[in-house]
């Protein structure tokens, strides 16, 4: 999680111990029991919260209505999750252009329905794939999080490659053109640069070339950034 301040600062603040595995639902939901209350000191010398974590994370329900009940005593807050911060930018991204679509490339095989569960939650829509034209939906590399600082780079690049096509099968991108890709983990960061390559090999050089990354950290910051002023 990135705590910001408007001076330029920026805390990184993790789960206390025992941390629990960002790997079911459930654990999901227990790391915000868990962090909550070691986040709300941050409240007097922080103006903004970006939760790390891809998913539709109930810390930042709950750091949303802490900063609703502090808003007569205090500067302006705001708080989003790096899924909430990706799936806005993407879709502004895409909907600036004719045809052009989005879509998730994550970690494990279990984020895939979630993912899926969690855009439609987010935009209040059932099955977004069926139902969302632009939405092409979430494909992963087969490996956790945690693993993916220790895998060997080739291992990275062939995972990506086959997410990437997996994700585009049957899209016809001489009329979509490239899509913006989300990063599905904070951690997929490391492999911006692979998948910038596979895109190249996957829809063409000038197509792949256009293809946008969407990082949820760096858009995370921006748009709290942003927001703050707005809201200030």
């Amino acid at each position: 999680m990135a705590l910001i301040t408007m001076t330029g600062g920026l805390h990184i603040f993790t789960c206390p111990e025992p941390q629990t595995p960002l790997t079911s639902l459930e654990g999901i939901a227990e790391s915000a029991r868990l962090c909550f209350p070691h986040i709300l000191p941050y409240f007097d010398t922080h103006d903004a919260f970006l939760v790390a974590c891809f998913s539709r994370h109930p810390l930042v329900g709950k750091l949303q209505a802490e900063i609703n009940q502090r808003k007569a005593k205090s500067r302006a807050q705001a708080v989003t999750g790096i899924f909430e911060a990706s799936v806005t930018t993407a879709m502004t991204i895409a909907g600036a252009v004719p045809h052009k679509k989005w879509g998730v490339i994550s970690t494990e095989y279990s984020w895939r329905p979630w993912t899926d569960e969690a855009v439609g939650d987010f935009l209040g829509v059932a099955e977004p794939r069926k139902t969302m034209g632009r939405y092409l939906g979430c494909e992963t590399i087969g490996v956790q999080a945690e693993e993916l600082e220790g895998k060997d780079h080739l291992f990275l690049e062939i995972a990506v490659e086959t997410a990437l096509k997996t994700l585009l099968q049957g899209e016809d991108v001489s009329v979509s053109g490239a899509p913006a890709i989300i990063l599905g983990c904070a951690g997929l960061g490391l492999l911006e640069g692979a998948i910038k390559k596979c895109s190249k090999e996957v829809l063409g050089e000038e197509c792949g070339t256009e293809l946008v990354i969407v990082d949820g950290v760096k858009v995370g910051i921006g748009s709290l950034i942003t927001l703050i002023r707005g809201l200030a």
